[in-house]
């Protein structure tokens, strides 16, 4: 059974590095002694997949992990068990089955939703508005929620891919709202 964790990180978590924060995740599943299916081999490891990483200090509002289990279980259940065991600054959102596999969702990756926060409000610059892959919506002067559509098949660093066509927009604060799949 392929389950996806939809999950929300944010506070000092943010601050836990991708290689930390899946031996987090590690430690959480081992603790509820949910039937993971392991790989084969001399060393197994969990079938256990982080889909889109987050950059250091970036809170999470919508995240995904990919877990592979060893028989189905109620989604419910699944919620109950894990939701006691999650630390401050986790919090599970929703369980639901796919029958896609991680790299199947690397591959379908349609856009995400960027909301930032700048210490000195300004226009939004000619170099984001012309980049045709980057939607930018204005909640107020120091506020952007910003839509970065993914147009190739490679796994792209939406956040550098921002502070790389806007290098003048001083950012205080960077969080992802929403990783969209189709």
């Amino acid at each position: 059974m392929k389950i996806i964790l939809v999950y929300k990180k944010y506070g000092t978590l943010s601050y836990l590095g991708h290689l930390d924060f899946q031996h987090l995740w590690d430690r959480i599943i081992r603790i509820s002694q949910l039937p993971l299916d392991y790989t084969e081999g001399f060393h197994p490891l969990m079938k256990m997949n982080l889909l889109q990483p987050l950059s250091v200090g970036m809170d999470g509002q919508h995240e995904f992990l990919h877990l592979t289990l060893k028989h189905t279980l109620d989604q419910n259940q699944i919620k109950k068990t894990l939701d006691p065991i999650l630390p401050e600054g986790l919090s599970l959102i929703k369980v639901s089955e796919t029958r896609w596999t991680a790299k199947q969702f690397h591959q379908h990756k349609k856009s995400v939703i960027l909301e930032c926060t700048l210490r000195n409000p300004m226009p939004v610059p000619h170099e984001l508005v012309a980049t045709p892959i980057i939607g930018v919506t204005v909640i107020s002067p120091e506020k952007w929620r910003v839509e970065i559509t993914n147009t190739s098949q490679e796994q792209t660093n939406f956040s550098r891919l921002l502070l790389t066509c806007a290098p003048s927009v001083d950012i205080l604060t960077l969080k992802r709202v929403r990783l969209n799949y189709g």
